[in-house]
């Protein structure tokens, strides 16, 4: 996890105990909806100033703040929390899901060739895929993995 991921377990908590404590305490879901409005919005405060994240990352968390403020406003206290909550778990998946695929590319940038075999006057001459010009032939062999973007000029027959 990056670092806002530790901030949106936080509140995630915070929206799981407002409303399994709303059953006990009906009084509690507006203390900690506060709270919990509270830090979206210093966050989304602070994300705007330091332009960390995209911009509409940051307006998403503002929107999300207002949301927060509205049901606090009209009485929906369980429901605010609910909906903060769900947004922090939309905001920790994502996460996640950003972070393993950037591990998924990285494992397979692994495997991309590093040499190609190119034709030169009727010789195949093994050169880095750095090398390889736009025009020139490059000789794939069965199994072998394409080390360039082209075009199929001639396939060998069987």
């Amino acid at each position: 996890m990056d670092k806002t991921g530790g901030f949106w377990h936080l509140i995630i908590v915070l929206s799981i105990l407002a409303i399994v404590l709303h059953v006990f305490e009906p009084s509690l879901p507006i203390h900690l909806l506060i709270v919990t409005t509270i830090l979206v919005t210093i966050y989304a405060v602070k994300e705007t100033l330091e332009k960390e994240r995209h911009y509409m990352e940051i307006v998403v968390t503002a929107l999300m703040a207002i949301v927060g403020l509205l049901t606090f406003s009209l009485g929906l206290h369980v429901e605010g929390n609910m909906v903060l909550g769900l947004f922090g778990l939309a905001e920790v998946l994502e996460e996640y899901a950003e972070e393993r695929a950037e591990r998924s590319l990285r494992s397979l940038i692994t495997y991309l060739p590093r040499k190609a075999k190119v034709l030169s006057n009727s010789s195949i001459l093994e050169v880095d895929v750095k090398d390889v010009k736009s025009g020139d032939i490059v000789v794939v062999g069965r199994g072998d993995r394409i080390p360039v973007d082209g075009v199929v000029v001639r396939e060998k027959e069987k």
